[in-house]
């Protein structure tokens, strides 16, 4: 499938096995294998990564995620999306559980300020 497209937008959930853990309830393991073989099929990326407070909004988790990224070919853009709390109460009428209940959305223009940070 990936033959047919020429741009991928992946989102980064975190950037250390413990945080996607946190973030996911799964390893880390098959972002990777996604990103390699989008690295190896050499296709354009668009990379997004939602900011949750307590979590990743922070300077030195903005420039951890800016060393990440240099390290991937193709990055054509680079978005930071304030976490927001939209699908919480989708997950409760559903009896789901939501691995961040209980955090707050995220401050949109301290969202915009880590941006900058990552993008001077």
């Amino acid at each position: 499938l990936l033959d047919y497209v020429d741009l991928i937008i992946l989102d980064i959930k975190h950037i250390t096995e413990d945080g996607y853990k946190k973030m996911t309830g799964k390893t880390i393991n098959r972002f990777n294998e996604f990103l390699d073989v989008c690295q190896n099929k050499n296709k354009k990326l668009w990379l997004r990564q939602v900011i949750v407070p307590g979590i990743n909004d922070n300077k030195e988790y903005i420039y951890d995620l800016k060393k990440y990224i240099s390290n991937i070919k193709n990055v054509e853009r680079v978005e930071l999306l304030p976490y927001h709390t939209i699908a919480l109460n989708k997950y409760k009428e559903l009896n789901i559980p939501y691995s961040l209940d209980g955090v707050d959305a995220m401050d949109k223009i301290k969202c915009e300020e880590l941006e900058k940070i990552l993008n001077s």
